[in-house]
Parts: C-alpha cells; sequence; structure tokens
C-alpha cells in the first residue's frame, strides 16, 4: 500500500515539471496584439455538393378484404295489418247509344234503298245486332238487279269467362243474262232470269278470361250454302278448333285443325273434303312483329299442300318508317259460292278445282303526326291453277272457267293523309305483269287499277265525297278462237252528306257522271249515270 502511494507521488511531480514545457513550445512569436476585423465567410463554391434523390417506398392500394361474423338474432314482433279502403271515384254516366239506325232513299233509274239496323244495346249477358238491307234497280234491256240481305248476330256471355257467339244470315240476288246481241236474238225475260239464294250459320264457344295456363281456345261449327233458280248450288258444313297459348317476351304458339266439306249439286255433282292443321308461331312486340306459320291441308283425292306463310316487320324510324316481308302461300278452295260472287254469269257445269296462291313480298309503311300514312310494297306471285273465265262456245252470254299456272310480279302503293275537320285524301294503285303463262291471253284480268278519293268537310254539318278510279282493259276469247279487246274505263262519283242534326242526315250520290259503260265482262256493260237521294235517321 505504502509502495502506491510512493508511485502515485512520483507521477504526480512528473506531470507538474513536463507541462510547462510544451506550453513554451511556440518561438518567435511576435508579441504585438491582433485585433481581428472580419468574421469568417466560408465561400459556398467550395463546398462539397451531394447530390440527395428521394425514393417513395412502394405501397399496396388493394383493399383487403374484410370478413365480418355478424351474429343473427330474430325477434318476434306483432303486426296488424292495415286495412285497405278503396277511394271513390266519380261514376261518369256512359253515354247513350242509338240502338236503331234507318236508311231510305230512292234515284233515277227506279232505284229504291232501304237500310235497318238494330242492336241491344250495352248488356253483360247478352248483345244481338239485327240488319236488313235491300236495293233494286230497274232498267231497260234486262239490266234489272236486286239485293236482300238480312242476318243477325248474337253474343251470350258466362260469368264474364265465356262467351257463345252466334251468326246468322241470308242473301237473296236478282240478276238477268243480258249479254247478246238483242238485234239478233230474242228471249222472254223469264228466260234469262237468275235467283241466288245464300245462307249462313254458325255457333261457337271460346275463353275470355285468362287461365292457369294461359291457353285461349275456341270451338266453331256452322254450315253455308248457296243455291241458284235451278237448284244448282253448294253446302258448306265446317267444323274448326283453336288454342293459342301465351309465352314469354310477347311471343305466342298456337294449332288449329279446320275440317271443311263442300258438296255440290250440278248436272255432274261434285264434293271435295279439304283438312287444315295449322300451327303457327310469333309475337308483337313495340319494336317488331313475327308470324311464322305452316298449314298442312289435305284435300279428299289424297293431295297434299305445304302451306307456309311469314310475316315480318321492324320499326326502323318508329312508326314512321317501318320495313315489312313475308311469304303467303294459301290454298283457294274454289266453289260454287266464291265463282258466281265474282261472275254471276258462269255456266251450269262447272269444274271445280282448287287453286295454289304462293306470293313472297317485302316493302315499307308508315305513319306519321297521326294525320299521314303510307305504304309500299312489291311482290312476286305464283300461281298454281289460277281462274280465267272465257266465253261459252254454245251460250255467248253464259261463261266457262279455265284453270292455268300463272307467274306474275307487281306492286302497290297506297297514300292517306287528312286533316280532322277539314279533309281527306287517299290515293291508291295495283299493277301486276304476266311473265309466264300458258294461256295467249290472261282472259278478263285487268293488270292496271288505280283510285283517287277525297272527302272536303265544308263545317261540321255538311261535307262531300269524290272518287275517282280507273282500271285498263283486258282481252276476251269468244267462240271460234277470237280474241276481243275490252277497253279499261275511268269514271267519277260524288256524293254529299248533310248533317241536320246527332240522329238525322240527308245524303246525295251521283255514281258512274262520265256515264262510260264499262264491261267487265264481254258484252256485260254497266249501268250509265245513276243517282240516288234520301235520308238516314237513328234513335
Amino acid at each position: 500500500m505504502q509502495i502506491g502511494k510512493i508511485i502515485y507521488s512520483i507521477f504526480l511531480v512528473v506531470c507538474i515539471l513536463w507541462i510547462p514545457g510544451l506550453l513554451s513550445a511556440q518561438t518567435g512569436v511576435s508579441d504585438e496584439e491582433v485585433d481581428v476585423i472580419r468574421d469568417y465567410n466560408p465561400i459556398l463554391a467550395d463546398a462539397l455538393k451531394i447530390n440527395l434523390t428521394a425514393q417513395t417506398p412502394e405501397s399496396n392500394t388493394t383493399p383487403e378484404a374484410l370478413i365480418y361474423n355478424t351474429n343473427v338474432k330474430y325477434f318476434e314482433l306483432p303486426y296488424q295489418p292495415i286495412k285497405i279502403k278503396p277511394i271513390a271515384l266519380n261514376k261518369t254516366p256512359e253515354e247513350d247509344l242509338e240502338n236503331i239506325y234507318v236508311k231510305v232513299g230512292f234515284g233515277a233509274p227506279l232505284t229504291p234503298l232501304a237500310q235497318v239496323y238494330i242492336n241491344s244495346g250495352r248488356s253483360d249477358k247478352l248483345n244481338y245486332g239485327l240488319f236488313a238491307d235491300y236495293i233494286s234497280t230497274n232498267s231497260t234491256d234486262f239490266k234489272d238487279y236486286s239485293h236482300l240481305n238480312i242476318g243477325g248476330t248474337a253474343n251470350f256471355y258466362l260469368n264474364k269467362d265465356y262467351v257463345i257467339p252466334i251468326n246468322a244470315g241470308f242473301t237473296n240476288d236478282v240478276v238477268y243474262y243480258y249479254g247478246y246481241d238483242a238485234d239478233s236474238l230474242e228471249f222472254d225475260k223469264e228466260d234469262v232470269r237468275q235467283r241466288f239464294n245464300a245462307y249462313n250459320f254458325d255457333v261457337a264457344f271460346k275463353n275470355l278470361a285468362d287461365n292457369d295456363l294461359n291457353i285461349d281456345y275456341l270451338i266453331q261449327t256452322g254450315v253455308s250454302g248457296k243455291n241458284d233458280i235451278n237448284k244448282y248450288g253448294v253446302i258448306n258444313p265446317f267444323l274448326r278448333l283453336a288454342a293459342d297459348k301465351k309465352l314469354d317476351n310477347d311471343f305466342t304458339a298456337g294449332a288449329e285443325l279446320f275440317l271443311d266439306f263442300y258438296n255440290h249439286k250440278a248436272p255432274v255433282n261434285q264434293d271435295n273434303a279439304v283438312t287444315h292443321l295449322i300451327l303457327h308461331y310469333g309475337a308483337v312486340t313495340p319494336e317488331f312483329s313475327l308470324l311464322l306459320q305452316l298449314d298442312n291441308a289435305v284435300e279428299k283425292q289424297g293431295r297434299y299442300y305445304a302451306l307456309p306463310t311469314i310475316e315480318f316487320s321492324k320499326d326502323l324510324v318508329g312508326d314512321k318508317f317501318v320495313f315489312v316481308a313475308g311469304w303467303d302461300t294459301r290454298l283457294i278452295v274454289n266453289n260454287f259460292n266464291s265463282i258466281t260472287n265474282e261472275n254471276p254469269f258462269v255456266g251450269d257445269t262447272i269444274n271445280y278445282k282448287s287453286s295454289v296462291s304462293d306470293k313472297k313480298y317485302a316493302g315499307f309503311r308508315g305513319s306519321t303526326n297521326g294525320n299521314f300514312s303510307y305504304s309500299l310494297e312489291g311482290y312476286y306471285k305464283i300461281n298454281r291453277s289460277m281462274l280465267f273465265y272465257v266465253n261459252n262456245p254454245f251460250d255467248a252470254k253464259r261463261f266457262d272457267v279455265l284453270y292455268e299456272d300463272a307467274t306474275l310480279f307487281g306492286g302497290n302503293v297506297e297514300v292517306n293523309y287528312f286533316n280532322a275537320n277539314k279533309f281527306r285524301i287517299m290515293a291508291a294503285l295495283d299493277y301486276f305483269s304476266f311473265v309466264e303463262l300458258d294461256l295467249e291471253k290472261p282472259w278478263f284480268t285487268p293488270t292496271l287499277n288505280w283510285t283517287l278519293a277525297g272527302t272536303y268537310y265544308f263545317n261540321s254539318k255538311l261535307s262531300a265525297t269524290a272518287d275517282i278510279f280507273g282500271v285498263n282493259g283486258s282481252y276476251a276469247l269468244l267462240p271460234n278462237e277470237v280474241i276481243e279487246k275490252i277497253k279499261g274505263t275511268m269514271d267519277l262519283n260524288i256524293s254529299a252528306n248533310y248533317m241536320y242534326s246527332r240522329y238525322f242526315n240527308i245524303f246525295l250520290n251521283i255514281n258512274n257522271i262520265t256515264s262510260y259503260k264499262y264491261e267487265r265482262y264481254y258484252n256485260y256493260p254497266g249501268y250509265g249515270i245513276n243517282a240516288i237521294a234520301g235520308i238516314s235517321f237513328s234513335f
């Protein structure tokens, strides 16, 4: 311990003696006083530059999926629904309807006119209507003519879910075979008189209300017939079963079974039976409509017809410009009723044969602002066994029928415009041309007809109508293979109507103002100018 203290004392003495020597190490330094008059000013240019580049660390912006675990707990709460009460609306009384309409008139040459219509008015149980229509003309050269048509319709409603419609009618037409040369031939009036009696009756059952299957169905049966003064004619009973089902997206599908039977009584009796099984599928939407249909028809002789129908329309610019196209194939069962309606001067010995019309068409239609409408269509048609008339070689005032295949193309256009309470105007034209025809000429078949019609309203009571129509010429095949040209025609009809009151009108009709006697069939000129005036009233 003593030794340590001795060593520490020696070390302390050495340090004391050595430090003054260090403090006196600088020599030759002047002892003058120095005054500092400027602070230190470093120069930035002489500084060392260090470039630092900052970088943002990467970050993940995708949110992490959060998983919640919520416990579900049900609470029973008492709830009393509020009773719904209808709001009482003021009932608007229904407007009274006129249940009886009568129109009577008289004209030249000796033309009486009478029309009567009666309806039952509104009813939830039974609606019915009755009608009678008569007109006749007494002229020279056996051109007398009379037409009587009476009938009625009724609808029996069963609990607003079903309806039973019934239709019945009777028609009597009297004409005369005046198509002969009166200078060389002479007949008594009764010898050239012809009378046709036609009748029809049908009854049906169909649903009105919706059902769980969304099916609308119809069952219909009936009979029609027509005979002439010699008791020659046809009886046509039929049965129709149809069902349509509503599908999704405005589409419907359905099927129809139609049984049609024709029994002709003539010097040589003929009959025919046609069975149709029609399948169809289609839709009607605000933008387009579509119908796909196939009629499978079988005649008594066993001949089968596949008759497709396609109808398509598409709105291109709303209702203003609509594209339409289709394929329409149908079976035309020519019979005594249909032929005598078109030409009442045919002979007694007619061969009845069915025709097939195969038509493909395309065009446009549209309407603007509710007062202008138009349609334009072009078509190509193939007619198998097309019906034509020729003069009977043994009786020139009667006609026979021919059936020949024909191919034709054509088009039609129609334009309508009206200004409410001011005027209405309509123009229409239909033209076609035969491309292929086995006959020398298309006998008694005009290929052009046109109409221009307009109505002007002078005020709320007085209006006038004018119709101008025209048809081009045709050809007739006479005995001994003589071809006769039949001229076309253009004619004008005018009429006026004065509404004295809601229930009473006065009318005037003047027809064939040009008084040109157009021959629709050879040696059968029409009437010249004729006029008829009268009154109509309802209550």
